[in-house]
């Protein structure tokens, strides 16, 4: 006994010496002595696991192969890698664990965790080394069971990790309370797993007990003094830390010696065995709770820090590691199909909302730290408009074959990282909503970056036209940049963050894009909706191509269930495009047809319907989309576009034919019939309007036009043509002027001149449409006009006071008339 004093005091004064080199006080001393008395405890513990051992060797064998149970390994493993994990982080911190009151108790509680799944897994182990040893014919190759061992050995590298932290360390670990006491704790976790998981030692206790002759009360126990020596002697020379992990190499010989320890295991070796099978086993559950108790210290210390996870990839692997493994431990639980795991399961749900809390935290924080921030505009140059509406404009593209990486590979992998737990935990909804939100903004201030104007507060329907047509351009400008460009970019971001969850990335994109796209093209709704004024055709024109274009190339990217709606809302736009291209025509017909006859036309020319209707078709039946959009409407019997045209200038011509009818000289009707008429044929000769019209339509209207010169000349110049006759004369004016009689001349050539006159100054400033009408409108004047009176004034050159009667009669000559004749309608000369 003074054997073992002594040593004690040696052991006693080697701890201090190497207190003394570190340049610390008694303090650190005192700590680890502190660590050595706890030692008779960890040897009590010993005994009687090795009690237990005994039992279950002197009990018949069980056949494990008729009654199996369900291995616990799986439990212990997971508990172990959340245990190394959490450890693994303490130890490497480079803060102060006692720095943090939260993260003492979590660092504290977790070596609690570690000591008890070590005492669990023993009396596993040394039951399954027992029944192999009892079982001689027992082929281990044909019935091998999975060892426990490798759960130790996990846990003991974990150890390992967290003492290499420490006597590693270039510090003094006494400096800091927190870290000498965390060495302290690892080092009682090696000393449990020491003396409880080495089957040479049971072996050993087995041997001593099975000696029938060796009386242990009688045969010395070996010294500790040798011990105690070879201690000190590694203790010289070598740095603490080689020292610490030299001493505790070499405790199992040691201490097992001490008279305490022996004579209690003597007592119970004396003691009758107790069957093994009437003392119960533990429950699995209890290892389900020390996993869940160790996964919770992990997971509480991560989402209770105060620094962002992601901004430590070690920390993010091992907090995704911690949830991965609740998330194995509640599909275990799960199986067990026993009322008894609701307890835990409502644990580890409360952990797992949790750790969702601080996954879309973190989530959120990767995205804000990537994704641009929202530009200021204040103070750029590119807007539309001016004063106080600042509409901030996109820079043009050449092409719309790009896609847009919003967010950099790195932050793509975290998210989907996360993205993946949260789905795993039922809580991919909520993930989905947090990418959704900040996406959404982004795209919203992308799509305003377009240039597009805000709606008004009444909505597009109440604005003016002259607005909306001036925002048509823009819209679809936008509209290609949106939907080839800005959607199949964020289609292709959500199917990289959301990877390998296809129904969620649909959703994501979704959420994220359909409210922007609804939006969008609301502006194309409203437009089609609008008074269907003739003047809107061309923008609508220019809104269904930019949509119809669109439609098959972004069929693929909006073809999910989510999104499809937003491929349907544009179809929608698309087809109301097209029923309102069809009304405008409608609406043409109705509009011509109620045109009121307010006033005549001066000079007979072309009315203003007249060159706006065939100006219209003109600008509209150059365009080859019409027909397309003419030959679509489901609702009734489609009508061709070249029906449609004919129909609408056969109404202008009687709208026309109405309005000649204001007219009181019926001469002046039929010059404005030929001028309205003779302009619709110039607007169909080589145009599409002629083509639409048809080669029959044009022939039908040639002959209207020399019908009515027909009718003019018989209304303005058969009553002058008339005058010229010169049947009241008779043969006398052939003979001689004395023959014919003052007064018939006298009249005749006074009411020529009068009936000229009067032609000369009312059609002088009528209009003939062109030159050539001009001109034809003149010859056939010329033509019927001239020859009689040349011949009247040949005639009166022929008697024999010619020239009496010329002087006295004839106001005119010949040169004079048909000067007269071109001076005609020259009111309406103009460039057309």
């Amino acid at each position: 006994m003074e054997d073992v004093e002594d040593g004690e005091e040696k052991l006693i004064a080697a701890v201090r010496h190497i207190a003394k080199s570190l340049g610390r006080t008694q303090t650190m001393a005192d700590d680890i002595l502190q660590v050595f008395s706890s030692f008779d405890n960890r040897f009590f513990a010993l005994d009687k696991t090795s009690d237990r051992h005994q039992r279950r060797r002197d009990a018949p064998t069980a056949d494990p192969r008729q009654s199996p149970s369900p291995s616990p390994l799986a439990s212990f493993d997971r508990t172990i890698r959340a245990l190394e994990g959490q450890v693994v982080h303490f130890v490497d911190s480079n803060r102060l664990i006692w720095s943090d009151s939260a993260d003492a108790a979590a660092f504290l509680e977790a070596i609690d965790d570690l000591l008890d799944n070590r005492f669990f897994a023993l009396d596993k182990t040394s039951d399954r080394h027992q029944r192999r040893r009892d079982a001689p014919t027992a082929d281990p190759r044909q019935s091998p069971s999975p060892s426990p061992l490798a759960s130790f050995d996990r846990t003991i590298r974990a150890l390992e990790g967290q003492v290499v932290h420490f006597v590693d360390s270039n510090r003094l670990i006494w400096s800091d309370s927190a870290d000498a006491a965390a060495f302290l704790e690892a080092i009682d976790d090696l000393l449990d797993n020491r003396f409880f998981a080495l089957d040479k030692t049971s072996d050993r206790h087995q041997r001593r007990r099975d000696a029938p002759t060796a009386d242990p009360r009688q045969s010395p126990s070996p010294s500790p003094l040798a011990s105690f020596d070879r201690t000190i002697r590694a203790l010289e020379g070598q740095t603490m830390a080689d020292d610490i992990l030299q001493v505790f190499s070499s405790f199992d010989n040691r201490f097992f010696a001490l008279d305490k320890t022996s004579d209690r295991h003597q007592r119970r070796r004396d003691a009758p065995t107790a069957d093994p099978r009437q003392s119960p086993s533990p429950s699995p559950l209890a290892s389900f709770d020390r996993t869940i108790r160790a996964l919770e210290g992990q997971v509480v210390h991560f989402v209770d820090s105060n620094r962002l996870i992601w901004s430590d990839s070690a920390d993010a692997a091992a907090f995704l590691e911690a949830i991965d493994d609740l998330l194995d431990t509640a599909t275990d639980l799960n199986n067990q199909a026993s009322p008894a795991t609701k307890p835990l399961l409502d644990r580890i749900d409360h952990l797992l909302r949790r750790c969702v809390l601080r996954l879309d935290e973190e989530f959120r924080a990767v995205i804000e730290s990537t994704q641009p921030p929202v530009k200021d505009y204040d103070d750029d140059d590119t807007y539309h408009g001016g004063g106080e509406e600042h509409i901030p404009v996109a820079n043009p593209v050449d092409t719309y074959e790009i896609i847009i990486d919003a967010l950099p590979p790195g932050s793509v992998a975290d998210l989907n990282d996360i993205a993946h737990r949260m789905v795993a935990a039922d809580f991919g909804r909520e993930c989905v909503e947090t990418y959704a939100g900040f996406r959404r903004s982004f795209v919203e201030e992308s799509v305003a970056r377009l240039g597009l104007r805000p709606p008004p507060e009444d909505g597009f329907l109440a604005a003016a036209w002259d607005e909306i047509e001036e925002e048509i351009p823009r819209w679809i400008e936008a509209a290609r940049m949106v939907f080839l460009i800005l959607i199949p970019s964020e289609r292709r971001l959500c199917e990289r963050v959301f990877a390998s969850l296809p129904a969620y990335a649909d959703l994501a994109f979704s959420v994220t894009c359909v409210p922007v796209a609804s939006d969008f093209l609301s502006f194309g709704a409203a437009v089609a909706s609008v008074d269907q004024g003739p003047e809107r055709l061309f923008g609508l024109l220019d809104m269904y191509e930019a949509v119809r274009d669109l439609l098959p190339k972004i069929d693929t990217v909006l073809s999910d269930q989510y999104s499809a709606a937003v491929l349907d809302e544009m179809g929608v736009v698309h087809r109301a495009l097209s029923a309102s291209v069809r009304r405008i025509f409608m609406e043409l017909e109705n509009l011509i047809r109620r045109d009121p006859v307010k006033s005549a036309v001066p000079g007979g020319d072309v009315h203003p319907i007249t060159r706006y209707v065939m100006n219209y078709l003109g600008a509209a039946c150059s365009r080859p989309t019409l027909a397309e959009v003419m030959a679509e409407d489901a609702a009734r019997v489609a009508v061709p576009l070249p029906v449609r045209v004919a129909w609408i200038a056969d109404i202008l011509l009687d709208n026309l034919e109405a309005k000649s009818k204001i007219y009181r000289d019926l001469s002046l009707t039929y010059v404005f019939l030929m001028n309205n008429g003779r302009y619709i044929l110039q607007k169909a000769n080589g145009s599409d309007v002629g083509i639409m019209l048809g080669e029959d339509w044009i022939r039908r209207q040639n002959s209207k036009l020399r019908q009515w010169a027909s009718e003019y000349q018989r209304a303005s110049w058969a009553k002058v043509v008339a005058a010229l006759r010169m049947d009241g004369l008779g043969g006398a004016a052939s003979r001689s002027a004395s023959v014919a009689t003052e007064k018939a001349i006298r009249d005749k050539l006074g009411m020529f001149n009068n009936y000229l006159e009067d032609i000369w100054r009312t059609q002088g400033s009528w209009v003939a449409v062109d030159e050539q009408m001009r001109a034809e409108l003149r010859g056939g004047i010329a033509e019927a006009v001239l020859p009689a009176y040349r011949n009247l004034v040949a005639r009166l050159r022929q008697a024999g006071d010619a020239r009496w009667l010329l002087d006295r009669y004839l106001k005119y000559s010949v040169e004079d008339v048909e000067a007269r004749i071109n001076e005609l309608f020259e009111g309406g000369r103009r460039s057309q």
